[in-house]
């Protein structure tokens, strides 16, 4: 990236209109090459860090690892990756040093008091942040792109799911801080539905096991649920009970549950035992109170003829999966 080109803010802040400030210094820190080190460029969810030099890198077939600092106290999560090449260390100290100096230079006196002092007092973003955090007061405008972040941020299976809801609580509590509410049951949907398409058929599963209690269903335990499922996809184990409800299903075409009595499953992979938590004996009126419907139904669709009826009856066939 070229660090020839400059631009200082028109506006010198002193306190006052942060929002026209803002937009200024962050217009002048990308026509200068520096805007990536406070904020995420497009496409990726963190800022970029001080990479880090080493001899040799440590990732899986020499692929630079990726170091993530978590969002905390007002500031974002930004990544560090190594590398193994000195001059994209002084690359990126180079930028540091020019946006740092554009932010300096557009600030009074006063506000500059401010700033962060020994070596926080070099970093862009701990500077911009410190002012930010200070400074900026919350208004309808960023609150609503707040909300519009938090409601559809999608999450990326191919990066840690901790982390990115870390970053979607961060944004929940900008929003309760500039005076809204969002329910518990509410965060909890917004965790499934910022899964992605792989996660579909996860979505559906912890979906059905909360349907009888959605307004008593919390955060914490769809987040629980969440990264369970993430485990167990990429490989490790789980406790029976968990790894049960997302196992996939295999051919057990020879096979009748113990627990809800219906062929084609065990009773590990039972969704009335573990998902919809039913007794043995509920689970086996459930599945009698279904067929008498399904019964019921083929019956009204072959308009009410007996003999049809007992003809569908006599051929019908236990479902492959639990009803």
């Amino acid at each position: 990236m070229s660090t020839s080109k400059h631009a200082i803010p028109t506006i010198k802040f002193d306190g006052k209109k942060w929002e026209e400030y803002d937009y200024e210094l962050k217009s002048c820190l990308l026509i200068s090459g520096c805007k990536h080190l406070i904020e995420a460029p497009f496409g990726q969810q963190n800022v970029v860090g001080r990479p880090s030099q080493v001899a040799t890198l440590s990732g899986t077939s020499q692929t630079a690892h990726v170091a993530i600092t978590a969002a905390a106290d007002g500031f974002p999560a930004f990544a560090c990756t190594e590398t193994t090449t000195a001059s994209d260390v002084t690359t990126w100290d180079t930028l540091n040093a020019k946006g740092l100096g554009i932010l300096k230079v557009s600030i009074s006196f006063a506000v500059a008091q401010c700033l962060p002092t020994g070596a926080d007092g070099e970093s862009l973003l701990k500077c911009y942040y410190t002012i930010r955090n200070r400074y900026r007061q919350v208004t309808a405008s960023s609150t609503s792109i707040e909300c519009h972040r938090y409601f559809t941020t999608i999450f990326d299976d191919t990066k840690p799911f901790t982390e990115q809801i870390d970053i979607l609580d961060e944004i929940y509590s900008r929003i309760v801080a500039a005076g809204m509410t969002i329910s518990d049951p509410l965060r909890a949907m917004r965790y499934l539905s910022a899964l992605p398409l792989s996660y579909d058929s996860i979505r559906e599963t912890i979906g059905s096991s909360i349907d009888a209690n959605l307004a008593g269903i919390k955060p914490n335990e769809v987040r629980t649920r969440i990264l369970a499922a993430e485990t167990l996809r990429n490989g490790s184990t789980l406790e029976p009970g968990i790894a049960a409800i997302h196992r996939p299903s295999k051919n057990n075409s020879k096979v009748n549950c113990n627990w809800c009595s219906v062929a084609n499953h065990t009773e590990a992979e039972c969704k009335r035992k573990h998902v919809q938590k039913m007794s043995k004996d509920d689970a086996r009126a459930d599945v009698q109170r279904v067929r008498k419907e399904r019964a019921k139904e083929r019956e009204e669709k072959q308009g009410g003829s007996t003999n049809a009826a007992n003809a569908s009856l006599s051929t019908f066939s236990e479902p492959r999966y639990c009803l």
